[in-house]
């Protein structure tokens, strides 16, 4: 138990902690190597645990009535995860929410109780956090817009331009979908099935709006835009 405090500074909104603070967390938390699919927590641990992505990405995912298993969430490095459930406690059991890696991962995890009471003493953090739940509200808000739509391929493809816009830009209007993104979870993001995202893209790549590089999948953005036009038009 403990991570050194040159680990906890590679994650931003760690290093912004004042250095007794920054001990505390290092003090309470674990690095954890996580291999793709493996979960940070048990479901059980729901509200009791938080964490920081220090490499790689995870997913919080969830099922179904039916038992489809459908991502709910995505976080990148540097980014934190289990923060919302983190600061409810015991009333985020239930919500039966799984952070599972979508990629080899590097993670800390510490105990919940230790980072609400950085948050109870720095308001500068606490207002930081206050924005990450906000934004991640709006997520929720647009992925509500996008589920709403009857049509299936523009569905995927308003998923994928979402994806796009949080991966890395690449060149002459390319953008990178983030690391460890698969069909599956496209499709779990558009509430449909593997097979349908698989012919949209199969139809995206062949009209040149999406590639298949050695890093993953690219988009070029504008294509995709013009592609949910015209999805709308007909």
């Amino acid at each position: 138990m403990g991570v050194p405090l040159t680990t906890l500074r590679q994650v931003p909104l760690l290093a912004e902690l004042e250095e007794a603070e920054l001990s505390r967390v290092g003090a309470a938390a674990e690095l954890m190597l996580l291999r793709r699919r493996q979960v940070a927590w048990r479901e059980t641990e729901e509200g009791e645990q938080v964490g920081w992505v220090v490499r790689g990405g995870l997913v919080g995912i969830s099922y179904t009535v039916d038992g489809r298993e459908t991502t709910l969430f995505r976080c990148g490095t540097g980014e934190v995860f289990g923060e919302a459930e983190a600061l409810l406690g015991m009333e985020a059991k239930g919500m039966g929410v799984i952070w599972m890696a979508a990629e080899e991962s590097v993670v800390v995890v510490a105990p919940s109780r230790v980072w609400r009471g950085v948050l109870e003493q720095n308001p500068k953090a606490a207002l930081a956090a206050g924005v990450r739940l906000a934004r991640q509200q709006r997520r929720f808000l647009r992925l509500r817009q996008v589920l709403a739509d009857p049509n299936a391929a523009r569905r995927v493809g308003a998923i994928l331009l979402w994806l796009a816009r949080e991966g890395r830009e690449g060149e002459e209007g390319w953008r990178w979908l983030p690391g460890g993104v698969t069909q599956q979870e496209v499709a779990g993001f558009a509430n449909t099935t593997r097979e349908t995202v698989t012919r949209v893209m199969q139809r995206l790549q062949a009209a040149g709006v999406v590639a298949r590089g050695e890093e993953g999948w690219r988009v070029d953005e504008e294509a995709l835009e013009a592609f949910l036009r015209e999805a709308g038009e007909s």
